[in-house]
């Protein structure tokens, strides 16, 4: 499940990194002349992936503790 901590604004979009992102300063790469593309995150030279669009519904609560 996501959490808050992988997420950021770009271009008007809340989208998700696959890592935590607290604390970083990341760069992002992306197509400009595809704007439905992922952008790449990056950090000190490394990738860390590609990002998605936040899904909202899947955030919007807790998840269930499991016992």
């Amino acid at each position: 499940m996501p959490t808050r901590w992988n997420s950021f604004l770009f271009n008007n979009v809340r989208c998700e990194a696959p890592r935590d992102l607290r604390g970083m300063t990341i760069s992002i790469r992306y197509d400009r002349y595809k704007p439905a593309s992922a952008p790449v995150i990056y950090h000190e030279g490394q990738r860390l992936g590609s990002a998605e669009a936040l899904d909202a519904v899947a955030n919007d609560r807790r998840p269930f503790p499991s016992f």
